[in-house]
């Protein structure tokens, strides 16, 4: 594209320096900012104009900067402008999609560290075209949108755009006459207040998904809430009201026919055992549910909780190596699947298997990483957290050094580092 009054070097610095440059960046690009500003002059908002209104590509990006722009400015997006171009609002969706589609392969091959740069670079786009997409009614590419982002925003703790998308995949599920998205949607709603420390909230929406899905004939999303349901019970010390539904839950788990449900009771019940300090118990429900994993499918949701169960157990009863191993795995997977709160729990539990070991240093590196993730997330735990690397550097004074701990977003490559350590320590020969 190319304008009859080209803007000079200092404007275009300018507005890079503003809002940031899109990719590829060009003068080009800057004019179109420039035109979305209205600081052009007049030769060079024509030539703009022509050449957008010529070529739909162009005008794709004359809507990812106005977006961005409004954006940036607090207002509420308006697509239309001053070249009226609303019939480009579904190819600005369209594109955006396919980058929200992108950061959710990219979580998906275990690439967190990539995926949440390249989410935490995009949201104002990404922002801009879900509520475009809400209000335009582009209910599919809305689902879309909220599928492949929900679960990064819970994880990354970004209320806003959480909350946005909620709202979103509530309304797309009704326009579209699909309520399993809603089913989705009301457990990742639950979880949300559960970390913010709101039991109630969280199972009343839970409920709401076991009567939802039990009105579908969904027996495996039944008893997933379910579980969701007993284990916050357990989790804040409602005993009674345990006992009394673990009867249903195990009936809605066996009903389910998923060993992977099955895996996660068993895990539930030896969570109850350590909580009475009956570990013998613990252990032997600990295993079974370990044995009943082995053979489970698609367990990513379930399988960090049921390791770190069972090495609890095991690091009470005093079998660290066991524990380490199990931990290792269960960080492992956080890792790979950008679960942010369930790897700061156990880097927790490492520390406390890795003190009792001798390896008081490594133990030390993993409550700094699980402090560093609950103070990023804004966790209820954060107290609790740095609690718990100050008592570590008061029981072992000659092992503290000036380590500054590391900054949230960095937890990826920290546990990272913390596993490469675990696995030189397990591959190691044995002293003779």
């Amino acid at each position: 594209m190319t304008s009859e009054a080209p803007l000079s070097s200092q404007t275009v610095d300018a507005i890079w320096d503003l809002f940031g440059p899109l990719d590829p960046p060009s003068v080009d690009d800057a004019a179109l900012l420039a035109l979305a500003l209205g600081v052009a002059d007049q030769a060079t908002r024509l030539a703009c104009a022509q050449a957008m209104l010529a070529s739909p590509s162009a005008q794709t990006r004359y809507l990812v900067v106005r977006a961005r722009v409004r954006d940036q400015l607090g207002l509420e997006p308006d697509f239309a402008g001053t070249l009226g171009l609303p019939a480009r609002a579904e190819l600005f969706v369209s594109r955006l999609a396919q980058t929200a589609r992108s950061i959710e392969r990219l979580a998906a091959e275990g690439r967190w560290t990539d995926a949440e740069a390249r989410l935490r670079s995009q949201t104002s786009d990404l922002r801009a075209a879900w509520r475009l997409a809400g209000s335009a009614g582009l209910w599919e590419e809305a689902e879309e949108m909220v599928r492949a982002l929900i679960f990064p925003m819970m994880e990354m703790r970004a209320a806003e755009e959480f909350s946005e998308l909620l709202a979103l995949g509530y309304q797309a599920s009704e326009a579209l006459d699909k309520p399993k998205l809603r089913s989705i949607l009301l457990s990742y709603e639950g979880v949300w207040f559960a970390r913010l420390g709101d039991p109630a909230r969280a199972r009343e929406l839970w409920w709401e998904r076991v009567e939802l899905n039990r009105s579908l004939g969904n027996p495996v999303a039944e008893a997933d809430a379910l579980l969701d349901i007993a284990d916050s019970l357990r989790q804040f010390g409602d005993q009674a009201g345990l006992l009394a539904m673990l009867d249903k839950v195990e009936r809605a788990v066996v009903s389910s026919g998923r060993p992977d449900l099955e895996a996660g009771f068993w895990g539930l019940l030896a969570e109850d055992r350590l909580d009475k300090g009956d570990v013998a118990t613990a252990i032997e429900h600990g295993v079974r549910a370990l044995e009943i994993l082995r053979r489970a499918e698609n367990a990513i949701g379930v399988a960090p909780h049921v390791r770190f169960t069972a090495a609890r157990a095991f690091t009470a009863d005093k079998r660290y190596g066991e524990a380490l191993e199990l931990l290792a795995d269960c960080l492992e997977t956080c890792v790979e699947n950008g679960q942010a709160s369930s790897a700061a729990a156990t880097l927790t539990e490492l520390a406390v298997a890795l003190e009792a070991s001798g390896g008081i240093g490594l133990a030390r590196r993993c409550l700094e990483v699980s402090f560093a993730i609950h103070r990023e997330l804004g966790t209820r735990h954060v107290k609790t957290a740095e609690k718990a690397v100050e008592d570590l550097a008061a029981r072992h004074p000659e092992k503290s050094d000036d380590r500054l701990t590391p900054p949230g977003e960095a937890w990826v490559s920290e546990s990272s580092a913390i596993l490469a350590i675990l696995r030189d320590l397990r591959s190691a020969p044995a002293p003779s």
